[in-house]
């Protein structure tokens, strides 16, 4: 009874689960420095079976997420990037489960004689769509709605423009198309076109 217990609030904690992220500033220099955090996200499922020769509580773990950040920069320069290191991309490239994947590697840089004006270059998620956008660690106990599947834009290597003026944001890029995540129907290889996104928010 005490196995049996002890999967159970195991279960309770795993089965959509997910740890804080954690989180620590290292000072490189006066202006800028050094953000290193990641987090993590797990699930689990318990089984009760009716079985005469075998436990009949089982446990099943799974590591769905699990990521590692690095961010710093100076007053008008930053970077930031992401690693995947879960196996998340099994679908695309079978893998014994472990893996490092590279998602993020960007800088932005601060338009001279702007405030709020910056380009961004290097590999990060294509401005479309406030939910592809949106941070998966965000999303606790939640998933992406299932129109995502059709018109998510994922990520691509390129470049983008993004301002605010008062409560209106703009950003503009065009990107290789071919990236990380090709988009969906092949269109910018299927047009011959690089692929351009606009967004007004």
């Amino acid at each position: 009874m005490t196995l049996k217990r002890g999967l159970l609030i195991l279960a309770a904690i795993a089965v959509g689960g997910s740890a804080p992220s954690v989180a620590a500033d290292i000072p490189v220099n006066d202006p800028g420095g050094l953000r290193v955090d990641g987090r993590t996200q797990m699930f689990g499922f318990a089984q009760h079976v009716d079985d005469a020769s075998r436990n009949d509580a089982r446990l099943y773990l799974f590591l769905k997420q699990a990521r590692l950040n690095f961010s710093g920069g100076t007053e008008t320069t930053s970077y930031h990037v992401e690693l995947a290191y879960a196996g998340e991309d099994e679908v695309r490239a079978p893998s014994p489960g472990v893996s490092l994947n590279l998602l993020d590697f960007n800088f932005d840089i601060q338009l001279p004689g702007t405030e709020a004006t910056a380009v961004r270059l290097g590999q990060f998620k294509v401005p479309y769509g406030r939910e592809g956008l949106t941070n998966s660690g965000t999303l606790q106990f939640a998933g992406r709605s299932i129109q995502h599947l059709g018109f998510r834009m994922g990520r691509d290597v390129g470049a983008a423009v993004s301002t605010q003026r008062g409560a209106l944001s703009l950003v503009g890029g065009m990107f290789a198309g071919g990236g990380r995540d090709v988009p969906e129907r092949y269109l910018p290889q299927t047009l011959g076109i690089p692929l351009v996104a606009l967004r007004v928010g």
